[in-house]
């Protein structure tokens, strides 16, 4: 339904103070034009603006121990496998090395862990067909990504060589960075 409005009636444009869903709270006109501000800069922005470039990566024939020590010492999720060129070629995630479950199956003491896991190469365990970005992609295309198929990371792509990695952690950080601006609102 449309409401007609006469040439001579006074007309305004509709105030932007109200409630804001994001903010779970009442703002002010001011401060709704802020956000709306942002919300249409984050929806502008691409991979390439907050992705972590400065990746930690394994190759193929790593073995296992190398995964765990990572993943300790750098306090990581995510490992990008590259070849010796530079393309990437899968992916090793935390989530992969908790599924491995054969020492608690067989027993093992923790000798026969490292052991194990000295001898076993990360290719054999690590993912491939991993879904990608490209870093020019739209952050909205790829949240709907992380999304849709409930991923914690996305390798950035770009003429198949790992440029960087999406993480989840990178879109936290974006939003903090922009709630900070309301902090003392």
């Amino acid at each position: 339904m449309h409401t007609r409005v006469d040439p001579g009636q006074h007309t305004s444009r509709p105030s932007l103070t109200g409630f804001c869903p994001f903010l779970n709270h009442k703002i002010s006109e001011p401060l709704a034009a802020v956000s709306l501000s942002l919300v249409r800069y984050i929806y502008m922005l691409h991979v390439k603006d907050i992705m972590t470039q400065d990746v930690f990566v394994l190759h193929a024939n790593d073995d296992l121990d190398l995964v765990q020590t990572l993943i300790k010492s750098r306090h990581t999720r995510h490992i990008p496998i590259v070849d010796n060129k530079g393309f990437f070629v899968g992916l090793i995630t935390h989530r992969d090395l908790l599924s491995l479950t054969v020492s608690r199956l067989a027993n093992m003491n923790n000798n026969g862990h490292e052991d194990l896991n000295g001898h076993v190469p990360i290719r054999k365990i690590m993912q491939n067909g991993i879904m990608t970005a490209d870093p020019e992609m739209n952050l909205f295309s790829a949240l709907s990504i992380f999304l849709k198929n409930t991923i914690g990371c996305l390798p950035v792509v770009s003429k198949k060589k790992l440029v960087g990695i999406l993480t989840e952690a990178d879109f936290l950080t974006l939003t903090f960075d922009y709630l900070r601006i309301f902090e003392n609102e």
